[in-house]
């Protein structure tokens, strides 16, 4: 599925990162393809371990990669964070059981038709995209349900509340390996944390400490390099094409001559 061109048209930023002023998750109702109910989430729990939550869409290729690289994740870090995984779309419950089946290690949970649970009392206003302002996937938010008391705004009374799922950092990520996906979850993590990132030469540091100088050039010298690449390809094409044309004209004249030979041997 090709979100791309929307997401170009979309006016806030889709990758937002670390999150200055933490709010809420508004409370969706998925249902539970382990469990074979509809639950609210966020679920209300104290915890010290954050809740790490991949958004996606069965039939989008790179989310499913994220979906297998979240889950070999997760299994690498079993007991140290909360993994959830969400389907966005409305599909058949049925395809996503098989899909999921093996993903023991993270909790699975998908939008759903209120046609297909119309006795069902909870069921969600929108789609959980439009909910969540979800523009593009596989995207991931971040929760803290650390307990921490904070102060929240409700028009002009103050109150306090326990610190339950609220977003910390929410984003997208472009990793084209899992070790890779890896490193970037890592240093995500370390970031919320408010730790040093514990990755040697973690390309997202190096990143993140780049001025606009040593962005400008980057950026030429990417360019270059995709311009470099285009042009060895069209060339490459362009050779094909022409050895395409001579063996073409090889085969006719083969055929002609051969055509002639039976012609005079008819005599």
């Amino acid at each position: 599925m090709e979100t791309l061109s929307y997401e170009k048209q979309v006016q806030r930023p889709i990758h937002q990162g670390l999150i200055k002023s933490p709010k809420m998750m508004t409370t969706i109702q998925v249902y539970d393809l382990n469990k074979n109910q509809i639950i609210s989430l966020p679920l209300s729990i104290q915890t010290s371990r954050l809740s790490i939550i991949l958004f996606y869409i069965n039939e989008c290729i790179p989310s499913k990669m994220h979906l297998n690289y979240f889950s070999n994740y997760a299994l690498s870090h079993n007991g140290q964070y909360n993994f959830i995984s969400i389907n966005c779309n409305q599909n058949d419950i049925d395809d996503l059981i098989t899909l999921t089946k093996n993903l023991t290690n993270i909790q699975c949970y998908t939008d759903f038709s209120s046609e297909d649970f119309r006795y069902e009392q909870n069921k969600n206003e929108k789609p959980l995209h439009e909910l969540l302002s979800i523009d593009g996937v596989p995207s991931y938010f971040i929760l803290d349900f650390s307990g921490k008391l904070i102060e929240i705004q409700y028009t002009n009374i103050t109150s306090h509340c326990t610190y339950l799922g609220h977003i910390v950092w929410r984003g997208r990520l472009c990793t084209p390996n899992q070790l890779k996906y890896d490193e970037a979850m890592d240093h995500i993590i370390s970031g919320v944390n408010k730790f040093q990132c514990s990755t040697k030469n973690c390309e997202l540091c190096y990143y993140y400490s780049m001025n606009d100088t040593s962005i400008d050039l980057e950026l030429n010298n990417a360019a270059r390099n995709l311009q470099s690449i285009m042009q060895q390809q069209s060339e490459q094409n362009a050779y094909k094409q022409l050895e395409k044309g001579k063996y073409n004209r090889t085969r006719r004249i083969i055929s002609m001559k051969n055509k002639s030979i039976k012609m005079n041997n008819t005599e």
